[in-house]
């Protein structure tokens, strides 16, 4: 699951634009229901076990619909003996083989080395096993990077490697991935403006990169602003089974993925986080969690109060700002309202004159303050928001505004100089009254 923030890419278009070019591993599809499989395994040579416990060194490589690659270790099995083995597999729909990985020493010079994987058998939750047929549907095994002569025959159950080093400058290892002869494959990626820079290419291109110690051709799908994960701005992120699918092809090992992130559904979120938290090995961070409780932080409270009260304060200035200038403004103008009066203008017209100055002033200033305003916390917000490390996250926080109750703040300064200026209107027949009877009384 991936989520972007709006300003950082269309999210749904950059991942189908991924998702057209992915490659998955071809293999041998398990049958329906498959909960584990058995078999025997032994690495020979001229006869003689080569390996003594040989399937602590084998593992099966499983693909599942998605491309998520599972290995898994033939050593999980609790027989006694270091051949066979009986272990469970995920239980996920559409599980295939992918390929077989063997980890062991540098083979003798001249000595042949067999590896036999025979009697495989998928088993069903009854306990029932089914043959497992290596044919691949239009394909051959094959296995890749090797120096040595190699022979693979698989048909049936069984699979057999042949290897045997030939002499040269290079000790020749016994390891080896056995998968699908396959082409070359293009991983689709997703840059940021930095690593499109860094890597002197553009949307489009393709490129050979070092991923996980393995040349790897990307092709540039798309690019991103910005992508979480890492503090570098420079990043890349990889299609996942494609990438699989590459490195099995070169027969190198799957990096481990350590963090996944889910989507939940809304209402029953409370119910998968409560399932997830008993889970052996397994550290869940629940954001909706974070978020809820963020509000407990005391340098978070503490904060907000001081804003709140720094808030309050300057609501308060900004209205003894406005009393002292409505009053001000009738006791300046008086004499002038008062000879308006003289030449016809009647006291309502001039307190109705009076209100629509002071509704444009206080408009015009509730205006620029919210421009202000919006300004400095738009500056001055992502510049005190830190990372646990105290370092800037990367994408830059996105501040945001809550309009209802900015807006709501802003009408009732506004009413407030409306209410203060209409108390003044009132007495606006009194004040002209006075007012005339000193006009000239200055000359």
């Amino acid at each position: 699951m991936l989520r972007l923030r709006s300003d950082l890419g269309d999210a749904p278009a950059l991942t189908a634009a991924m998702a057209a070019e992915r490659r998955l591993a071809a293999g041998v599809e398990l049958p329906a229901g498959t909960r584990a499989m058995r078999g025997s395994v032994r690495i020979t040579a001229h006869g003689e076990d080569f390996i003594a416990r040989p399937r602590e060194a084998t593992s099966l490589l499983l693909t599942d619909p998605h491309g998520a690659v599972y290995q898994v270790p033939l050593a999980g099995s609790s027989d006694a003996d270091g051949y066979t083995f009986d272990v469970p597999v995920p239980n996920t729909a559409g599980l295939r083989l992918t390929g077989v990985t063997m980890d062991g020493p540098d083979m003798p010079f001249g000595l042949p080395i067999t590896f036999e994987l025979s009697g495989l058998a998928t088993v069903d939750a009854g306990g029932a096993a089914t043959p497992f047929r290596f044919e691949l549907p239009g394909g051959q095994w094959g296995v890749p990077g090797s120096h040595g002569e190699v022979k693979i025959t698989a048909s049936g159950d069984t699979a057999r490697v042949e290897m045997m080093d030939p002499g040269g400058a290079v000790n020749v290892s016994s390891s080896f991935t056995l998968r699908a002869n396959s082409g070359s494959v293009e991983v689709p990626v997703l840059a940021t403006p930095e690593a499109l820079a860094a890597l002197h290419t553009q949307v489009g291109a393709k490129l050979d990169i070092p991923l996980w110690g393995v040349t790897t051709t990307v092709h540039v799908t798309g690019e991103a602003v910005a992508l979480p994960g890492e503090l570098a701005p420079a990043a890349l992120l990889v299609d996942m089974p494609s990438l699989g699918s590459h490195l099995v092809r070169e027969g190198s090992r799957i990096p481990i993925i350590t963090e996944w992130w889910l989507r939940t559904d809304p209402d029953r979120h409370a119910e998968a986080a409560a399932a997830a938290g008993p889970l052996p090995n397994l550290l869940t961070i629940d954001r909706h969690a974070l978020a809820l409780h963020a509000a407990d932080d005391p340098f978070g409270a503490g904060a907000r109060i001081a804003l709140f009260i720094a808030a309050l304060g300057a609501i308060g200035l900004a209205l003894v700002g406005v009393a002292v200038d409505v009053r001000a403004t009738a006791r300046r103008r008086v004499a002038e309202l008062a000879v308006l009066n003289t030449l016809g203008a009647t006291p309502n017209l001039l307190a109705r004159a009076l209100m629509i100055e002071q509704a444009f002033l206080a408009g015009l200033g509730v205006a620029v303050g919210l421009v202000v305003g919006m300004l400095v916390a738009r500056t001055t917000g992502p510049l005190v928001i830190l990372t646990p490390s105290a370092s800037r996250p990367v994408p830059p926080a996105l501040t945001t505004t809550d309009w209802p109750p900015v807006l709501a703040t802003a009408a009732v300064l506004l009413a407030i100089t409306l209410v203060m200026a209409g108390l003044v209107a009132t007495t606006m027949r009194q004040r002209l009254a006075a007012a005339q009877l000193r006009i000239g009384a200055d000359r």
